[in-house]
């Protein structure tokens, strides 16, 4: 399992247990056709992974919709324990010599509950609430 697919199973695996998890992405079913596919992206610096981008996929109509949730105005600027950087830090995993981490800070409960939340309410918009009752998965908990 890499770094990312292990961030992704630390935000989704709990709340929606019918997640598919691949490389770097995760699937979540919304609907008998529609999942929705997460993953950390870039939005400017290479190896600097600081959105995380839901889409939703109708499996035979292609993409239906898509958000990109930048992670500094989610969760602000980060304090970092580096006296490198003492103004802090915008939250975003990189890859430095092919390993990836979170850079100058480690996600608190908090910041992993904001980030899920923060997909799980673009989620909903698309989610058969009757097709996910019947697998029993639930949007929020």
């Amino acid at each position: 399992m890499n770094y990312f697919e292990s961030e992704l199973r630390k935000l989704f695996e709990d709340r929606y247990p019918d997640a598919t998890f691949v490389g770097r992405h995760c699937y979540v079913p919304l609907s008998g056709e529609t999942r929705a596919n997460i993953c950390f992206k870039t939005s400017g610096y290479a190896d600097h992974y600081d959105t995380l981008s839901v889409k939703v996929v109708d499996r035979k109509q292609g993409t239906v919709d898509a958000i990109n949730i930048k992670l500094l105005e989610l969760l602000g600027k980060k304090q970092s324990t580096s006296r490198y950087l003492s103004d802090g830090v915008n939250p975003h995993i990189w890859v430095c010599d092919g390993k990836a981490e979170w850079y100058g800070f480690r996600p608190s409960a908090q910041d992993y509950e904001d980030m899920r939340n923060a997909a799980s309410d673009y989620m909903e918009v698309f989610a058969d609430p009757e097709y996910l009752q019947s697998s029993g998965m639930s949007m929020q908990m």
